[in-house]
């Protein structure tokens, strides 16, 4: 399995104190693994909602789940915090056949976005697909770095929305897929993080609960 596997689930997306408590950027060079919330972001509950599915479902319950099912128990966590939902029922998996890196500029040039956002966000996107897959601390702090360049950008909220979206489940995703596997294993669950990517970002900007579904589905089936 290629790098190229997280980036697919983030792409389907698309469519942030000063106490050490709060400081989210951690050591990279420290051996304990770091969890992946990020309060900092306002949009961190797609990644709680994405954490809080699998803790509620043991992944050896749900290799047989389809997108339909996936979703239909995303959208009642959903619904169970009060967040508003569209009828956005689009379920058809995202390719993982292609490679992100010659797709990402081609699928945010389409995406609802301002020119800032997308060059910018393309430009994260690189960067973390540059990155080596055996370390999540510095993944991490490179994503929360990102997240606050973005939440103090002037930009309107709907890119700080889809990006910030997607950066959550990129952090929840890469997590899970992190913990499940040690040594040799890192490589090829950072390959299945950046597939990810790709999924995430092209359902994040339709409807966020989607997004979620997306994620878990290339998680699960992974």
């Amino acid at each position: 399995m290629n790098r190229s596997t997280i980036l697919c689930a983030v792409l389907a997306w698309i469519a942030l104190s000063c106490s050490t408590d709060n400081d989210p950027y951690i050591d990279s060079s420290e051996s304990v693994r770091v969890q992946p919330e990020n309060s900092a972001n306002a949009y961190d509950y797609a990644g709680r909602i994405y954490q809080e599915f699998l803790e509620s479902y043991p992944e050896h319950d749900l290799t047989s789940w389809d997108i339909e099912d996936i979703d239909k128990q995303v959208r009642s966590l959903w619904n169970n915090y009060g967040y508003k939902t569209s009828q956005y029922e689009r379920f058809s998996e995202i390719p993982t056949d292609t490679l992100p890196e010659k797709n990402l500029e081609k699928i945010l040039s389409e995406a609802n976005l301002s020119a800032s956002a997308k060059d910018s966000f393309l430009d994260f996107l690189n960067e973390i697909l540059a990155q080596s897959g055996n370390d999540y601390n510095t993944w991490y702090n490179t994503i929360c770095a990102y997240e606050t360049e973005v939440a103090e950008a002037e930009w309107i909220d709907r890119d700080k929305q889809v990006i910030l979206t997607t950066t959550s489940l990129l952090r929840y995703s890469g997590f899970t897929l992190y913990s499940a596997g040690e040594g040799e294993e890192e490589d090829e669950d950072w390959d299945v993080a950046v597939g990810n990517v790709v999924s995430m970002i092209i359902t994040a900007i339709e409807d966020t609960p989607t997004a979620i579904s997306n994620a878990l589905l290339y998680t699960l089936h992974h």
